[in-house]
């Protein structure tokens, strides 16, 4: 069973243009989204070993004392 539709052929086609584009920009947001969540779970990865490895270090050396 088909429904008629009101919305002009021409119409109709711009507006799934605009879909499919709106659609690939969403996309591209999401694959940069991810690309970003990765470098933040690296760099959060980095910070953590850092933060381990400043614990094991004995107590008399300081990072921040260094000139």
């Amino acid at each position: 069973m088909k429904s008629e539709s009101n919305i002009p052929e021409e119409t109709r086609a711009k507006l799934v243009t605009a879909l499919e584009e709106d659609i690939g920009m969403l996309n591209r947001g999401l694959a940069m989204a991810e690309k970003l969540l990765y470098i933040l779970g690296e760099t959060w990865g980095i910070m953590l070993k850092t933060e381990k490895y400043e614990e094991d270090m004995p107590s008399g050396f300081n990072n921040d004392s260094v000139n």
